[in-house]
């Protein structure tokens, strides 16, 4: 029986018999994809690319099986990141989104010409976010669960309601 394959993250699950003696390097792998899954962090540089295909291939290490994703240095229009690449919409995807790239990113799964609303997200630059792609097939989406903030400006009026004392340094802080 030949392997196959886990349907989200590519993982090799050998068949019965299949690899005896020669299990580790497949486990190996396996533990690599696994680990990359859960608290991987991958940085992606886009270069001047319009288009980026983040892919994850079965049972091999690839950059679509890391959690989280900090993309750098984008195309000057911004850059397309499709999630499955041009020919595989069927996973279902979580990531963590970092956009350190310069320009706003757009993340889309499936067959998207760029104007089917609701079915692409965009996140600016040095902001993140937590995006889901449904793997739906050709015409999958791709929504944002939550959006995280990277700024160091505060702007407007704040107001605290403080109890005890608050200790600053020389510089204020």
């Amino acid at each position: 029986m030949a392997s196959t394959y886990t349907t989200n993250t590519g993982i090799e699950k050998p068949g019965t018999g299949d690899q005896a003696g020669t299990w580790g390097t497949t486990t190996n792998t396996n533990f690599d994809i696994v680990d990359r899954a859960i608290n991987g962090v991958g940085a992606i540089n886009l270069g001047s690319a319009a288009t980026y295909n983040l892919t994850t291939s079965d049972g091999t290490l690839s950059e679509g099986h890391y959690k989280v994703l900090v993309f750098s240095s984008a195309n000057s229009s911004g850059t397309t990141v499709k999630i499955g690449g041009t020919d595989d919409y069927t996973q279902d995807k979580i990531f963590y989104v970092v956009n350190s790239s310069g320009y706003t990113l757009t993340f889309s799964q499936g067959v998207w010409n760029g104007s089917d609303t609701g079915r692409a997200v965009e996140v600016a630059n040095n902001a993140g976010a937590i995006i889901y792609a449904d793997g739906g097939g050709s015409g999958a989406i791709v929504k944002q669960l939550q959006t995280l903030v990277n700024t160091n400006t505060i702007s407007g009026d704040l107001e605290f309601d403080v109890s005890g004392d608050i200790i600053l340094d020389a510089d204020g802080n």
